[in-house]
């Protein structure tokens, strides 16, 4: 019989006894009634005997009494507590699930007061674990990919019973997730505070190894809520982890020149690859690069078809006021390495202190390199349309950034080769590339990513135009001017169409 039938019948014979209770009250209030002088009389006499002894029977058998003899005594556990953030939910959850799969007999149940009520008189105790008719904890939706989720219960505790395999008696787990601070906790109740740290130890451990962001492509935002009357210590520190939809992008989609191609080969990839085999030659697992040049120019795309090529590492990307949370940033990578951090537009966040006295500077951030090992498995790309405002922090910190990589506008063949491999789907037998790429000399990617949209809208209209789409010199015509005519100078900076050289 497990402990959940036998908190059943627990209950069931609890609220027979009560009634029996009830009955015992009424024969002492009826043997009253005619004879209030008579208060010890024998119906009086009966009813307190008849209380006395459901008392003592509900004390030695209520559902205390069941789960002690199910799974031992817990009032002498010692407890040991940890506070992880609330995107380690599922992580944290599915570790104490596996430790109870080791074991046949381990009970599930509810415990809404945390394991600190052991260890006290308070009453709501093992008692509230036991009944059944407390409500079953809320649950809550996490993600655990880019297209699933599951629902977690808010609190949940695993009872391992006292012949536990650590050898030190009855052992307790609680898993809870604290919304008002926004953080999880989880509790490990054991015969001894080493047992409990050794447990606390191996559902850490398990967790990381086994998380369910490994291997996947992860951005981390970071919302700062409004501080409380507590301060700011009682409150979750805003960072939370977003599947993301890995891109699917093959080398004959990314159109780069035989240079760049092999020295992002060679600086990552390869270095990923072989990564074990360089640091026993002496190399140190991490690595910088910085990619840099005007908006447009396909920093962003080129480090996603990076990320695709490292199917086997964690890609962790920060933008915006995420990289204000370095610290948290590189804490996580190093948590799921092998890692590849992607950080963009670091321009807009780290700059020179006389530049933006009020920003963290990049120097702090390439500071926090060093506090990798040698043997970390980290490679860091940084982006930024504006060099200047690193490149003295980069300058004063050499070895932080190996690598730097400059992507500007394409020239005339690759700008030909891009726009022939946005128009595979379409027929372009009718047009004269080598016309358009002389009108788009000092275009962006960007720019020449939406003149081909656009020819295939203005293509698409015409009545007797079906699939697949013909187009013309004169729909590329009509875009180029539609979209350089009538924005001026700055609006075609901001189009990507003659950005500036570097």
């Amino acid at each position: 019989m497990n402990v959940i039938e036998m908190v059943r019948r627990a209950l069931r014979y609890d609220m027979q006894l009560r009634a029996l209770g009830f009955f015992a009250l009424v024969l002492l209030f009826v043997g009253l009634v005619p004879s209030p002088i008579q208060l010890l009389g024998w119906w009086g006499v009966a009813a307190i005997l008849v209380y006395l002894i459901l008392y003592v029977l509900r004390a030695t058998s209520f559902a205390d009494a069941r789960i002690r003899a199910a799974i031992g005594r817990f009032q002498r556990l010692h407890i040991h507590t940890k506070l992880f953030p609330s995107f380690k939910w599922v992580d944290m959850y599915a570790s104490a699930e596996a430790l109870a799969a080791t074991r046949a007999d381990v009970f599930v149940l509810p415990i809404p007061e945390g394991l600190h009520g052991i260890n006290s008189m308070h009453p709501r105790g093992l008692r509230d674990l036991a009944d059944l008719r407390y409500p079953l904890p809320t649950t809550l939706a996490r993600a655990i990919s880019a297209t699933e989720e599951r629902a977690l219960p808010f609190y949940m505790g695993w009872c391992f019973p006292a012949h536990d395999t650590t050898g030190g008696g009855p052992l307790l787990v609680r898993v809870g997730y604290v919304p008002h601070i926004d953080r999880i906790t989880v509790e490990v109740a054991a015969g001894s505070t080493e047992i409990a740290q050794q447990v606390m130890n191996e559902l850490t451990e398990w967790a990381s190894t086994n998380s369910i962001y490994r291997n996947k492509t992860v951005r981390v935002t970071f919302e700062q809520g409004p501080p409380s009357r507590f301060g700011r210590e009682d409150q979750g520190n805003g960072l939370s982890l977003t599947f993301v939809q890995e891109r699917q992008i093959e080398d004959e989609e990314i159109i780069l020149d035989d240079l760049t191609r092999s020295v992002l080969e060679h600086t990552v990839v390869d270095f990923h690859r072989r990564r074990a085999q360089l640091m026993e030659l002496g190399l140190p697992g991490k690595r910088g690069v910085l990619f840099y040049g005007p908006p447009g120019t396909g920093k962003t795309y080129t480090s996603a078809y990076l990320a695709h090529r490292l199917y086997d590492a964690t890609k962790v990307i920060a933008a915006g006021k995420s990289l204000l949370r370095m610290a948290d940033v590189c804490a996580i990578a190093s948590s799921l390495q092998p890692a590849l951090v992607i950080l963009e537009d670091v321009d807009l966040v780290f700059a020179d202190r006389e530049m933006a006295p009020s920003t963290v500077l990049l120097g702090e951030f390439l500071d926090q390199l060093d506090g990798f090992a040698s043997n970390d498995q980290i490679i860091f790309i940084l982006t930024t349309n504006v060099l200047e405002r690193v490149e003295a922090a980069i300058k004063d910190r050499p070895g932080r950034v190996s690598q730097c990589i400059y992507f500007g506008p394409p020239n005339a063949d690759l700008r030909r080769r891009y726009m022939i491999a946005q128009t595979h789907r379409f027929d372009v037998s009718h047009v004269h590339f080598e016309s358009v790429v002389a009108h788009t000399d000092g275009a962006s990617q960007a720019f020449l990513k939406e003149l081909v949209l656009r020819a295939v809208q203005i293509a698409s209209a015409r009545p007797d135009n079906l699939a697949p789409v013909i187009l013309n010199d004169a729909d590329f015509e009509t875009a180029l001017r539609e979209m350089t005519a009538v924005g001026g100078r700055p609006g075609r900076r901001i189009i990507g169409f003659q950005v500036d050289e570097h």
